[in-house]
């Protein structure tokens, strides 16, 4: 697999401030992926949606940087829009958003958010619009074809 990545190099640092300004613990191997590549696209870049037996796509995901392709832009543009305990890593070419689990029962999980079916303005945001990829960050990056 190959990562095409512009992003400057980040450091443990960098990732604890992230952490620390979110309030969360980032799964060991979406760590190790933001040290090696700071976001980028894959190629290959094709995925299952396991819960709908649909393929998707990984246009880019986020990196620790500023703009439109970066974690903290994209996590406050979607943060009442997905569930609580995710966020926001990359994008497939319509806007879908590929999320990473943080709660205590899917830690860790990696799933496909449909705009197209997400809650009205000012509804909770739940799993009915969200259907999982891959149990890991490692797992995705491995199933990708």
């Amino acid at each position: 697999m190959i990562i095409r990545s512009t992003s400057k190099k980040v450091t443990l640092s960098d990732i604890s401030e992230f952490e620390a300004a979110w309030n969360i613990r980032l799964p060991e191997s979406y760590i190790n992926f933001l040290l090696q590549y700071n976001g980028g696209t894959p190629e290959p870049n094709n995925f299952l949606i396991t819960d709908w037996d649909l393929e998707g796509m990984v246009d880019t995901f986020y990196g620790l940087h500023e703009g439109v392709y970066g974690l903290n832009y994209n996590n406050r543009v979607f943060k009442d829009r997905i569930p609580d305990h995710c966020i926001t890593i990359g994008t497939d070419p319509g806007g879908n958003q590929i999320c990473l689990s943080l709660g205590e029962s899917n830690y860790g999980y990696i799933y496909f958010w449909d705009h197209e079916e997400e809650c009205d303005e000012g509804e909770h945001a739940d799993y009915s619009n969200i259907g999982l990829i891959s149990k890991s960050f490692h797992d995705l990056l491995s199933s990708l074809y």
